[in-house]
C-alpha cells in the first residue's frame, strides 16, 4: 500500500474534522504505522549482478548476513547489513560451487565443487575465511582443500571439541560413491596441528546422503538406500579422542529407518547444543517431519502440501530448510507447480509441532510474483532470509514470519501425526585416509549496488525499527 492511499484517506477525514492539524497528526500516525508493518517484509535487488544459486548465513549480531552468489560468470562472497549500505562484495579466483556453508567463531566454513585444471574434471572442494577479512578485500584471500577423489561435497555441519576442530561433510566420489567426510585440524600432538581429513562408508549398502547435521553426541546423516524406497537415519558417535576424525576409533553406525516411503532428498535441522534433530522429507503430496532424540523419535507429522484452492500441487520440491536463533521456528522452502506455472512456499513449522499437531502458517511467492526464492537463512526472533532472483538480478527478501505485507501471499497447512520411526540396527563402515594440502584463493573487490523493492519508501523508519 503506498502513500497515496493513505493521503487519500487522510483527505477524506479532513473534509469532515476540517483540521489541519488533525490531518497531519493522522498522516504522520498511518505512515508510521505503515513503516512498521510493511517493515516486515521487505526485498532488495543486487543490480547489474544475476543469479544461479545463491546463499546467506546470518552473523551475530542479528543484523548481519555474509552471503554467497554464483552466476555464469563468477562466484561472490560478500557482507550485508540491515541498512543494505554498508555492503562488501568480493570474487573468486577461480570460480566455486559453493553448495552450503556455516559461520562458526568468526570462520565462514563452505563446501561444493570447482573445475581442475589437472583432471579436466569438476571435483570436491572444502575451504574456509575469516569474515573480518572482508573489511581489507585487497589483502583477503580463500584458503580452500581440493578433493580430487571426490565429484562434490554438498552438506557440512562443523563442532568442535577443546583441541581439534572438525567439519564433516557428506558428498559423491569419483566411483559414484557417497561417502561421510571429516576435514579436522589440531590434537593434543602439536605437531598435528594442520588440516587432515578421512572419509568413511558402510560397505553392502548403496546409500545417498542427503545432509549432515551435528547433535550434542553424534553426528547425523540423512540416508536414501534400497533404490530409495527407505530412508535412513545414521547416527555416528562422536571420538572422545582429541587429533582423530569425528568418526574414530568406533567403527559402527546406527541406522533408524524413518516411516514411509520418500520422493527426492531428506534434509536435516539440529537445534544447537542438544540431540535434538528434524528430518524433513516428501511423501507423496505431504510434508513429513520427524523429530529425534538422540537415536528417538518421539513425535513425527505430515503437513499436507495445498493450492490455495484447496487441491494438491502437480508435484513439489522440497529445497531449504532454516531456523530462527531463538530455535523455537524451523522455515521449510517448497517449490511447487500448478498448470505448469511455479509457486515458492515458505512454511513456519514451530519445533513443537510434531508432537502437538494442528496447523501452521507460511507465506508463498506465486508466478505474478518477480522474486524466486532459492535458499534460505535464520535470522532473530521468527525472521527468515531467503537468496534468490528478484526480476533477472540477484535479490534477498528478508520478513518476519505471520507479517507478510506486500511481497507474498499468506497460506496456511493442516497437519496429522504419523507412525514413529523403527527401531536402531548397528552397521560397520570402512575408513580412508588421505594426504592435504591446503590452498590459497586471491578475490577482487566488486561493487554492486542494492536496490529496495519492496515497502521502499518506509525504508528508513524500516530499519530502525527492525535493528
Amino acid at each position: 500500500m503506498g502513500k497515496n492511499i493513505y493521503l487519500r484517506k487522510v483527505m477524506a477525514i479532513c473534509k469532515t474534522k476540517n483540521s489541519i492539524k488533525t490531518a497531519f497528526v493522522l498522516l504522520l500516525a498511518m505512515l508510521l504505522q505503515s513503516a512498521t508493518v510493511q517493515a516486515q517484509e521487505m526485498i532488495r535487488s543486487m543490480e547489474g549482478s544475476a543469479t544461479q544459486f545463491s546463499l546467506a548465513r546470518i552473523v551475530s549480531p542479528y543484523q548481519e548476513w555474509i552471503v554467497y552468489n554464483e552466476n555464469a560468470d563468477m562466484s561472490l562472497f560478500g557482507r550485508m547489513d540491515t541498512s543494505g549500505l554498508a555492503n562488501v562484495f568480493v570474487r573468486t579466483h577461480p570460480k566455486i560451487h559453493v553448495k552450503d556453508m556455516e559461520i562458526s567463531g568468526g570462520i565462514l566454513y563452505f563446501c561444493g565443487n570447482m573445475y581442475d585444471e589437472e583432471s579436466l574434471g569438476e571435483i570436491g572442494v572444502m575451504g574456509f575465511f575469516n569474515i573480518s577479512d572482508l573489511s581489507s578485500p585487497s589483502t583477503m584471500q580463500i584458503s580452500y582443500i581440493k578433493f580430487k577423489e571426490f565429484k562434490e561435497l554438498r552438506k557440512l555441519t562443523y563442532y568442535a571439541t577443546s583441541l581439534t576442530k572438525h567439519v564433516p561433510m557428506v558428498g559423491t566420489g569419483e566411483d559414484g560413491r557417497d561417502y561421510i567426510v571429516d576435514v579436522f585440524y589440531g590434537g593434543i600432538d602439536p605437531s598435528m596441528n594442520y588440516w587432515r581429513r578421512e572419509w568413511m562408508y558402510i560397505p553392502n549398502i548403496d546409500a545417498e546422503f542427503d545432509d549432515i547435521a551435528c547433535i550434542k553426541d553424534s553426528v547425523v546423516v540423512s540416508s536414501r538406500i534400497e533404490n530409495e524406497t527407505e530412508v535412513q537415519m545414521c547416527f555416528i558417535p562422536k571420538t572422545g579422542l582429541e587429533g582423530l576424525a569425528f568418526f574414530s576409533p568406533a567403527l559402527f553406525v546406527d541406522m533408524v529407518k524413518v516411516p514411509d516411503q520418500p520422493t527426492g532428498r531428506v534434509l536435516l535441522q539440529k537445534i544447537i547444543g542438544k540431540n535434538d534433530v528434524y528430518a524433513f522429507y516428501r511423501h507423496g503430496s505431504y510434508l513429513d517431519a520427524c523429530h529425534f532424540v538422540g537415536k528417538q523419535n518421539p513425535a513425527s507429522c505430515h503437513i499436507a502440501i495445498l493450492h490455495t484452492l484447496g487441491y494438491f500441487p502437480e508435484c513439489f520440491e522440497l529445497k531449504d530448510l532454516c531456523i530462527d536463533k531463538n530455535q523455537d521456528e524451523i522455515s521449510v522452502l517448497l517449490t511447487k507447480e500448478y498448470a505448469m506455472a511455479q509457486y515458492h512456499q515458505i512454511l513456519h513449522i514451530p519445533t513443537l509441532l510434531p508432537s502437538i499437531g494442528g496447523s501452521v502458517a507460511g507465506h508463498e511467492y506465486g508466478p505474478y510474483i518477480s522474486y524466486e526464492p532459492m535458499s534460505l537463512c535464520g535470522g532473530k526472533d521468527y525472521h527468515t532470509v531467503t537468496m534468490g532472483e528478484f526480476a533477472n538480478n540477484w535479490g534477498m527478501a528478508r520478513v518476519v514470519n505471520s507479517q507478510f505485507e506486500e511481497c507474498s501471499e499468506q497460506i496456511q497447512a493442516r497437519v496429522s501425526q504419523k507412525g514413529r520411526a523403527f527401531e536402531p540396527n548397528r552397521k560397520n563402515y570402512t575408513i580412508i585416509k588421505a594426504e592435504t594440502e591446503v590452498l590459497s584463493i586471491v578475490v577482487t573487490e566488486l561493487d554492486l549496488p542494492v536496490l529496495f523493492r519492496c515497502s521502499d519508501y518506509a525504508r528508513k523508519d524500516n530499519e530502525n525499527i527492525n535493528k
